[in-house]
């Protein structure tokens, strides 16, 4: 599917509304994963690869987001606003799936602060 014929379906749905992947598991969707990110390939520029948190480490990109926001001073509201809407959770903090409460509370918090939650 070209990103053309992905926007011309996806036209007239609600901005807010969340975009999974089907992981063929039964009982209506309930166990897919969410999309979070994508990429594009580095061998075929004419291919857009979609992720969910099962196909990378979340931990890792989100440590490197917060770099790239402090170093290019982005809008904390904007960072936890864009955070929110690509459908990441605090425990994405946590690396190698360890729980990391100091992590998580601070996302939380920032979260709730704004309203996201």
């Amino acid at each position: 599917m070209t990103i053309r014929k992905l926007k011309e379906l996806i036209e007239n749905l609600p901005d807010d509304m969340r975009i999974y992947a089907d992981d063929g598991s039964n009982g209506m969707f309930s166990d897919n994963n969410e999309f979070l990110t994508f990429v594009t390939s580095r061998v075929n520029e004419n291919m857009c690869i979609l992720q969910t948190r099962e196909d990378f480490d979340t931990a890792d990109e989100l440590e490197a987001w917060c770099e790239y926001a402090s170093e290019n001073d982005m809008d904390e509201q904007e960072f936890w606003t864009e955070f929110s809407e690509r459908g990441y959770v605090p425990a994405d903090f946590s690396p190698y799936g360890m729980v990391d409460e100091e992590r998580e509370e601070w996302a939380d918090k920032n979260l709730r602060n704004y309203g996201l939650i």
